[in-house]
């Protein structure tokens, strides 16, 4: 009897890794020049040489429903990050590094925002 409910706890645990370890990167090519570096939450994006403010916008409208915890930007030149983009993925953590750009964002972040 314990042997039956050992087998059947192992395997409701199994079963449960497998269902809820959903990876949450999207597929590499739609972030690009940008990286998922892990599938499951938090998730963070590191972006190197973005060079220009539509790659970044691509990087957030192609990255859909996906969340996006933290991100990191280095070696990059661009305007802005478009303030309703940035609120539609809830971005809490915000890493800019040998970067250069006109201003952060190109409105004022509500004061909901957590960043």
């Amino acid at each position: 009897m314990k042997e039956a409910f050992f087998i059947a706890c192992s395997l409701a645990i199994a079963f449960s890794t497998v269902v809820l370890a959903k990876d949450l990167c999207p597929p590499p090519n739609l972030i690009q020049p940008c990286k998922c570096t892990s599938g499951y939450p938090p998730l963070t994006y590191e972006c190197s040489n973005l060079t220009s403010q539509e790659t970044i916008e691509k990087v957030f409208e192609k990255s859909l429903d996906y969340p996006i915890n933290a991100m990191v930007v280095d070696h990059s030149s661009f305007m802005y990050f478009p303030v309703s983009l940035w609120n539609s993925k809830k971005i809490s953590i915000l890493s800019i590094e040998y970067s250069s750009m006109s201003s952060l964002f190109d409105s004022v972040l509500p004061e909901s925002n957590s960043l």
